[in-house]
C-alpha cells in the first residue's frame, strides 16, 4: 500500500513537472536544480559531521566530489538563459557548466567506486583545483563552446555527453557485480541512479532548444536520479549509522549483561544469576517437579596443591563443559562457587538425574588421559515442587553431597592402604 502510494505521489509529480516546464520553464529548471543542490549538499554535510563516527570511505569521497559539484550546479542554475544573473552570457555559458559538472560528478563517481576502500589524502588537493580551473575556464570564455544560438549543441557537447555516458554504463556494471561492504548499503540506490543519469545525458544530446522537450525531458531523468540518490543514500547514510549504532549498544548492554551474570572461568552462570533466577517469579516453581544436583571435584585440593591452580582451573573448565554437554536445553548450569557446581533440572525427578551425572563421571574418565590422573565428582540430588522447596532442596542436595564425599574419602583412603 505504501509503495503504490509513493508511486502515485511520484507519477503527479512528474506529470505537474512537465505542466510546469510549459508554463514557467525558468521555474522548472530552478525547482530541479535546487533540489540537486540540496541532495549533494547533504551527502556533503553527512561526510563532514560522521567523519570520525562513520568509517565509510565511500561516503566521504561523495562528499568530496558532491562538495564541488554543488558549486558548479549553482552557478549553472543562477546563469541559465533569462535568469538575468549574468547578463554577458547566453545559453552557451550555462550549458558548459552543466559539462563541467557532469564530468566532475561522472568521473567523481568512478573514483569514489572504484577506489572506494583506498585512503587517498590528495584527491582534495586534485579536485577542488580542477573544479576552480574549469568554472574560471567558462568565465574567463577559455571554455570549449557547447551550445552555439541558432545552431544547438557543438560536437564537443554532444561527444563529451557519449563519453560520460559510456562511463556511466561501465560504472553500471561494476556496481551491480561489486561487493565492497562501504557500498554494499547503497549499491540500489547507485544502480538506479546511475542508469537515470545516463537516460538524462542521452537525452541532452538530442535538444536544439535550452526550453525545448528534451531539455526538459533530460532535467525528469535528473530529478529521477537525484530522488534516488536522496532515497537511498542520503536516508540510508542517516538510518545505517543509527541502526548500526543501536546495534552496537545492543550488543554492549547483552554482553555486560551476559558478563554480569557468567562465570568468568567456566563459561557457566555464576552465584548472583542464582539469586535472580530465584527471586523472580519463575515459571518452573508454580507446582511442577524439578529437582537439583549439587556436584564437587573431589580431591580439589590435592590437585590445587600437587600440580598447580592453573591445571585445577582447566579441571574446573573440562566438568563445567562436561555437564553442559548431557544436560538439556532448559536445564541451569551455575558454579556455585569454589569448585562446586549446581544443576537445575526442570520437569525432571531425583532419578532421571542420576543419568546424566553419571555420564558426566564418563566423560571425566575418558580426560584422565590428558591431565595424567584421574578427575572424580561427588554429587547430591533433590526435588521439589514449588518455590520454597527450592531451597530446602538444596540443602538436602548438599548433605547428600557431603555423604557422598565421605563415602569417596573413605574409598580413596582404603585403596590407598591396599
Amino acid at each position: 500500500m505504501r509503495k503504490k502510494t509513493l508511486w502515485l505521489i511520484w507519477i503527479l509529480g512528474t506529470v505537474l513537472l512537465w505542466e510546469l516546464s510549459r508554463v514557467n520553464y525558468l521555474f522548472f529548471h530552478s525547482i530541479i536544480e535546487t533540489l540537486a543542490i540540496v541532495v549533494g549538499f547533504s551527502i556533503f554535510v553527512i561526510a563532514v559531521f560522521s567523519y570520525r563516527f562513520i568509517d565509510n570511505l565511500f561516503i566521504k569521497k561523495l562528499g568530496i566530489v558532491y562538495s564541488a559539484v554543488i558549486i558548479v550546479d549553482f552557478v549553472h542554475m543562477l546563469s541559465y538563459k533569462n535568469m538575468g544573473v549574468f547578463l554577458n552570457f547566453d545559453a552557451n555559458q550555462p550549458t558548459q557548466f552543466w559539462i563541467l559538472g557532469r564530468v566532475l560528478e561522472t568521473f567523481g563517481l568512478l573514483y569514489a567506486v572504484a577506489l572506494s576502500d583506498k585512503h587517498n589524502k590528495f584527491f582534495c588537493c586534485i579536485f577542488y583545483p580542477i573544479t576552480a580551473a574549469g568554472i574560471w575556464a567558462v568565465f574567463a570564455r577559455a571554455f570549449p563552446d557547447c551550445f552555439i544560438e541558432g545552431q544547438g549543441l557543438t560536437q564537443f557537447k554532444v561527444f563529451t555527453e557519449y563519453v560520460l555516458v559510456s562511463v556511466i554504463v561501465v560504472l553500471l556494471f561494476y556496481a551491480k557485480k561489486i561487493k565492497k561492504p562501504d557500498i554494499e548499503p547503497y549499491k540500489s540506490a547507485l544502480f538506479f541512479s546511475l542508469a537515470f543519469t545516463a537516460l538524462a545525458e542521452l537525452s541532452f544530446t538530442l535538444y536544439s532548444d535550452v526550453f525545448g522537450f528534451f531539455n526538459m525531458l533530460g532535467h525528469l531523468f535528473r530529478l529521477m536520479s537525484y530522488v534516488s540518490i536522496l532515497n537511498g543514500i542520503v536516508i540510508q547514510s542517516i538510518k545505517v549509522p543509527l541502526r548500526t549504532l543501536y546495534n552496537q549498544v545492543h550488543l554492549e548492554k547483552e554482553k555486560f549483561r551476559k558478563e554480569a551474570h557468567l562465570d568468568s572461568l567456566t563459561g557457566v552462570n555464576n552465584r548472583r544469576f542464582l539469586e535472580l533466577y530465584t527471586s523472580a517469579e519463575c515459571k518452573m516453581f508454580e507446582e511442577q517437579l524439578f529437582s537439583v544436583a549439587m556436584i564437587d571435584v573431589d580431591n580439589f585440593k590435592e590437585i590445587n596443591d600437587r600440580y598447580s591452580h592453573m591445571i585445577g582451573d582447566e579441571v574446573l573448565k573440562v566438568i563445567a563443559k562436561a555437564i553442559k554437554k548431557v544436560v538439556r536445553k532448559g536445564d541451569i548450569v551455575i558454579r556455585y562457587g569454589g569448585d562446586e557446581f549446581l544443576v537445575i533440572f526442570p520437569g525432571a525427578s531425583a532419578k532421571d538425574v542420576e543419568m546424566p551425572l553419571k555420564r558426566v563421571q564418563k566423560i571425566l574418565e575418558e580426560e584422565a588421559e590428558k591431565f595424567k590422573f584421574s578427575i572424580t565428582i561427588s554429587y547430591g540430588i533433590a526435588e521439589g515442587t514449588k518455590k520454597e522447596d527450592f531451597y530446602k532442596a538444596l540443602k538436602i542436595a548438599d548433605k547428600r553431597l557431603y555423604e557422598m564425599k565421605q563415602h569417596m574419602k573413605e574409598l580413596h583412603e582404603r585403596n590407598s592402604l591396599d
